[in-house]
């Protein structure tokens, strides 16, 4: 499976939050360069991230390198019931320059 390049650009900000309320999570396999927490609010299915290939539920909470290739796929819900999920992604120089190291 070919992995996109997803170019995230929000320079102004430290970091960008994404709510999703979907009938089904259906991802492509991408990665970009910031790091990504992901809170599984509500669905099931698979998740792939890098060559691994697991079952998620609600509540599962993942933290994505930068770099990794990723997606969520998501099995059918009921009728109305919608998959959810909240996403926190935010450069790997955003830790970096918060901490000062002591000497």
């Amino acid at each position: 499976m070919k992995v996109r390049h997803e170019k995230i650009t929000h320079p102004s900000q430290s970091f960008r939050f994404l709510r999703y309320e979907t009938a089904s999570f259906r991802s492509e396999l991408h990665r970009h360069q910031q790091i990504e927490l992901t809170w599984i609010e509500q669905g099931k299915g698979l998740r792939l991230v890098g060559d691994s290939v697991q079952p998620f539920a609600a509540n599962d909470l993942v933290l994505l390198g930068a770099q990794a290739p990723h997606a969520w796929l998501t099995s059918p819900l009921p009728p109305s019931t919608n998959s959810m999920a909240s996403v926190i992604q935010f450069s790997p120089d955003f830790f970096a320059s918060s901490f000062c190291l002591a000497s």
